[in-house]
């Protein structure tokens, strides 16, 4: 009985991702920077806007870096 609704609740679920599927196809396509279009302008912002989010990460992680740098050169002076 318990395995019984257990296949009929697998099955349900299989049904609903088919459903979602159906409904949000067009926004599984790939935008025109995953088909390759590098001259559009999109790929071309998209491509801007990921090396500059490489940067801010890139700059607050070298400051979180350095801060424990100072802090461990200083705690071996103190020592």
């Amino acid at each position: 009985m318990v395995q019984n609704f257990m296949v009929r609740q697998k099955q349900s679920m299989i049904k609903v991702k088919h459903i979602l599927v159906a409904l949000f196809f067009n926004m599984l396509l790939p935008c025109a920077v995953c088909y390759g279009a590098t001259d559009d302008p999109m790929a071309i912002g998209m491509n801007n806007a990921v090396l500059f989010l490489l940067g801010v990460i890139s700059f607050i992680l070298l400051g979180i870096i350095g801060s424990i740098i100072h802090f461990y050169r200083r705690s071996k002076t103190l020592n």
